[in-house]
């Protein structure tokens, strides 16, 4: 976006001119030229205006920024905040946070006031939350002893005077930065016990607990004194009767379990592991055991293992919980590549099968396909079988639609005397499944297959199959049919001949649904495409016979087919067969059928 000086001055000016009471109309009303007067704007055209700032800002520099734009944004966020324009101050935060890559280091400092009356006086918990996100980005940009003189003042009246809980919740976001950028012992002291307090401090909002105890870790990273005292604190909210407390300990645990020393580890945390595995509260359950691979990964140095907490948690009573778990199996069993074999692929092969939550198994086998190439070939076989097992009649069509999800990377490591026996029967046993999903799923995966398979068997078995799937219900099914038997020619030129004389295949040219006659024009585009040139001649004539039908969609599919083979036809061919049909397509009833047809004649002439 270009900026010039008009833009500037015109900013300028539309900031003076938003309006929030008559009496401010009255008072600017006549410092602004006509055409910016938007004293009646609504909410969208004072966010318009505002969401500009920071591009002028950019043009403006560090000095004009400070001295020409600040003060007339601080004017707005006064009159947002007195007019209760939660909305517009949402976005002025936004926007005040991009300022200090426009502005020299020590000219940042001027926009903290303003975003800590935002922080200070908006009971809007996004709007704080919005305050804290820039303040925490001016903040890096300060010296330490800017933050002593201004932000260390501003934390302090957030969490001593009557403020809003939404302030002293945003504010605990902000005493960390400030603890890295301060020099000060005192200084590191007072906020590190600001935040320990109002992580315990009972009498303290729920809220401002929570938000002070997801900051306790991030403390210890940077606090490294500090840390027994924290670690301290945090076993004893891992303990606390607020659920959410307890759930909010989980990760700052985890983000300083990597500083705890292997006495501590065993002697302190262990407890708590344990205790959160049992927390009477899903959530926490949850939030721990998403962490579990990543505390294994710490546990290693001590040479313990997790396993049995792992499997606890994997049946839990809770669905959410199980599938936090199984979503950590690759990463947990790569931490723990001893227990793999012996506990967690016999775990696997049970839940895989008894599992009754749908979201669950479809987590457990998305993990279980990474941890395929990992397992001892007999193990991977078996769970293979299991797999496979799942998309036979007894499974559920959420499990078989999960198992094709992922069966390519199953079939990629699998044998072809494994596909053979297990597979292919399992699939074509679905033939006729009730669920056109499961059926669809068959349809895209048989192909897959080829490779295991001799001609006969897909002469008698696959073929068959495809063609009876141009005539299923569903436009999904017989759209894949169509682009399978495509991928079979491909792979099998020595049955495409025999496809393209096939009579039940040809039966649908002339099928009175309209339908079936539009899936078999899109059956022999594949066939002449990727099937050899004896097929032209056995498809063609039929194909453009099909320039008379009744129904435009099944002539738009055929100009549409011919765009697509204008390369596999000769010029003889198009002269003998082509041609004459095409002529009178352009001449159309049919808008679409005309313009599609204009674009075959351009392709063909190419």
């Amino acid at each position: 976006m270009t900026v010039d000086a008009d833009s500037v001055d015109a900013l300028i000016h539309a900031i003076t001119g938003l309006s929030f009471s008559e009496e401010e109309i009255a008072k600017n009303y006549d410092k602004i030229p006509p055409y910016l007067r938007i004293y009646e704007a609504e909410i969208a055209e004072k966010l318009r205006v505002v969401r500009t700032m920071s591009i002028i800002a950019k043009k403006l520099g560090s000095s004009k920024i400070k001295d020409t734009l600040v003060p007339k944004v601080d004017e707005l966020i006064t009159a947002s905040i007195n007019n209760g324009e939660d909305e517009l101050l949402l976005e002025i935060c936004q926007q005040l946070g991009n300022f200090p890559q426009h502005m020299e280091r020590n000219s940042c400092v001027c926009l903290v006031p303003l975003l800590g009356r935002v922080l200070s006086q908006v009971e809007e918990v996004v709007v704080g939350e919005a305050a804290a996100d820039a303040l925490i980005r001016v903040i890096a940009d300060l010296t330490a002893a800017q933050v002593d003189s201004i932000c260390l003042p501003l934390i302090k009246s957030v969490f001593e005077d009557d403020l809003f809980c939404s302030s002293r919740r945003a504010g605990c976001r902000l005493i960390v930065p400030c603890y890295c950028k301060t020099q000060s012992a005192d200084h590191k002291s007072e906020l590190k016990g600001r935040l320990l307090n109002a992580a315990s401090q009972e009498d303290e909002i729920l809220l401002v607990r929570e938000a002070a105890v997801c900051q306790l870790g991030q403390l210890a990273q940077q606090a490294a004194k500090d840390r027994p005292e924290i670690l301290t604190s945090l076993v004893a909210l891992s303990n606390d009767n607020h659920r959410d407390l307890r759930a909010a300990s989980v990760r700052s645990l985890m983000q300083m379990i990597q500083y705890c020393n292997e006495k501590d580890l065993e002697a302190i945390v262990m407890p708590v592991l344990e205790r959160y595995s049992e927390d009477a509260h899903r959530n926490t359950r949850q939030n721990f055991a998403s962490q579990l691979a990543e505390l294994q990964v710490a546990y290693n140095k001590i040479g313990k293992s997790l396993c049995p907490i792992f499997i606890r948690l994997w049946e839990d009573n809770e669905p959410e919980v199980r599938r936090a778990t199984a979503s950590n199996l690759a990463a947990f069993a790569e931490a723990s590549p001893k227990e793999l074999n012996g506990q967690l692929v016999p775990k696997l092969k049970e839940h895989l099968v008894n599992e009754h939550d749908e979201r669950v198994r479809r987590e457990i086998i998305a993990e279980t396909v990474k941890l395929l190439p990992k397992l001892r070939k007999e193990d991977a076989s078996e769970v293979v079988k299991t797999m496979v097992s799942l998309i036979t009649d007894s499974g559920s069509a959420a499990a078989k639609q999960a198992v094709f999800d992922h069966l390519k990377d199953v079939l990629s490591i699998t044998s072809p005397s494994d596909m053979k026996a297990t597979i292919i029967p399992s699939l074509l046993k679905l033939y006729n499944d009730q669920n056109w999903r499961v059926r669809l799923g068959v349809v895209k995966n048989l192909p897959e297959l080829l490779s295991a398979m001799d001609d006969s068997q897909v002469t008698s078995t696959i073929l068959p199959a495809y063609v009876s799937w141009l005539r299923d219900q569903a436009h999904d099914i017989r759209q894949a049919a169509a682009i399978g038997l495509g991928r079979i020619v491909r792979d099998r030129k020595t049955l495409a001949e025999g496809l393209a004389k096939n009579s039940a295949l040809a039966s649908l040219a002339t099928d009175g649904n309209y339908q079936f006659r539009k899936v078999w024009v899109l059956t022999a585009q594949e066939l002449i495409e990727n099937g050899p040139a004896s097929c032209i001649p056995l498809l063609l004539p039929q194909l453009m016979k099909l320039s008379a039908d009744k129904v435009p969609n099944v002539r738009m599919a055929l100009v549409k087919a011919l765009i697509r083979l204008a390369k596999n036809l000769d010029a003889s061919v198009v002269k003998k067969d082509v041609s004459g049909p095409l002529a009178e397509l352009i001449k159309d009833s049919d808008a679409d059928v005309r313009f599609y047809a204009d674009e075959a004649l351009a392709c063909l002439k190419k």
